[in-house]
């Protein structure tokens, strides 16, 4: 069913999405799958461990030859620096696009206040999250389309914003 709706969607559609449940049930495969229709994969599984770890998760997707992956930039500065790093070690030659995602679209701030133990508003801790990606060097975030307004104007025009989950007039 993947290979027909890349197949179908390939001369219209550049950039395609693998997420963790399309990853974990098919694994590189659905990679490939897309690459051999000659579209662009984000391999969105939203990294989150320790550097370590996320260094060898970002310098294997780098291997596979995807266009863009995601972290989670609550993992922290070092984190998302192995994330660049093992992207450097990776002897492929076309490196990815690296965004962080900032907080889930689940989260309001009563879950964050409440359940996470962060104070403030949601805007807020999008605000510090981008910030702290910009000083990982990645190259953007991904976060609600609602947030932009929050620190589209804080960060540098070339950074990317990666807005998720928006549907068209039903």
């Amino acid at each position: 069913e993947i290979k027909e709706r890349v197949e179908e969607l390939a001369p219209v559609v550049g950039l395609f999405k693998i997420g963790k449940e399309t990853y974990t049930r098919f694994g590189p495969e659905a990679v490939k799958v897309v690459k051999d229709f000659g579209a662009e994969v984000f391999l969105d599984l939203k990294y989150h461990d320790i550097p370590n770890t996320v260094k060898g998760a970002a310098k294997a997707a780098t291997d596979l030859g995807v266009f863009m992956f995601n972290v989670h930039s609550e993992g922290g500065l070092e984190m998302m620096k192995a994330a660049k790093e093992g992207v450097a070690e990776s002897t492929n030659e076309n490196k990815p696009k690296i965004t962080a995602v900032t907080i889930l679209t689940s989260i309001d701030k009563n879950i964050l206040n409440n359940e996470i133990g962060i104070s403030g508003e949601v805007e807020e801790e999008v605000l510090k999250l981008a910030l702290l990606t910009k000083e990982a060097d990645l190259d953007g975030v991904v976060c609600s389309a609602a947030d932009l307004y929050a620190i589209k104007d804080k960060l540098p025009q070339n950074f990317m914003f990666v807005t998720p989950g928006i549907k068209g007039p039903n």
